[in-house]
């Protein structure tokens, strides 16, 4: 599972995977984020990565549960400027 926030990186990770015999499914979560973060008016970077981290899990989880699936690993590229990729079976 790919969380979008930024289509030329997604497009690249998921060709990535793709080159793996990776099945892949990209969540655009990109507008909810934004809505939602602006919304609550945080300062602190610490907040922010705090908010970022409870979102992700909060929507990885509810697809989880949508496709029947478990989370079985996650990797948070996200400091490196990457999509998130969850892996979920």
């Amino acid at each position: 599972m790919i969380f979008d926030f930024e289509p030329t990186q997604t497009h690249s990770l998921v060709e990535f995977c793709q080159k793996l015999n990776l099945n892949t499914y990209t969540l655009n979560r990109t507008a909810a984020y934004q809505t939602e973060l602006a919304a609550y008016k945080f300062h602190k970077q610490s907040d922010i990565k705090s908010f970022y981290q409870r979102f992700i899990n909060y929507h990885l989880l509810t697809q989880a549960e949508i496709m029947k699936a478990a989370v079985v690993d996650t990797i948070d590229k996200q400091s490196f400027k990457i999509s998130t990729c969850q892996f979920i079976i």
